[in-house]
């Protein structure tokens, strides 16, 4: 997870408006949620590529962007997805 200040988290969850925003999206379409976190993130990244006037456009950045993003994957994973894979485990056992 990024070691933001709480000032900075602050700072992103009102501009995202988290908790309007984030069930907005979720309920919009269930069908298509995934589609619309994929397009959210590549939006993030592509305005980041207009921001910097296309100057990083090497493959070194877009490498660090993917990685970011594999980075985001794994949190989501290991705060998210373990804690409820650990509770099944308890609550049907283990997979021999």
């Amino acid at each position: 997870m990024p070691y933001l200040s709480d000032d900075h988290k602050n700072e992103i969850e009102n501009v995202c408006d988290l908790d309007h925003d984030a069930s907005y999206i979720a309920s919009k379409d269930t069908n298509n949620f995934a589609g619309a976190v994929n397009y959210i993130n590549y939006v993030i990244i592509k305005k980041r590529v207009e921001f910097d006037g296309g100057t990083y456009r090497r493959y070194m950045q877009f490498a660090l962007w993917v990685g970011t993003m594999l980075c985001c994957i794994l949190e989501v994973y290991r705060r998210l997805i373990a804690p409820y894979e650990n509770e099944a485990i308890i609550k049907n056992g283990d997979v021999d």
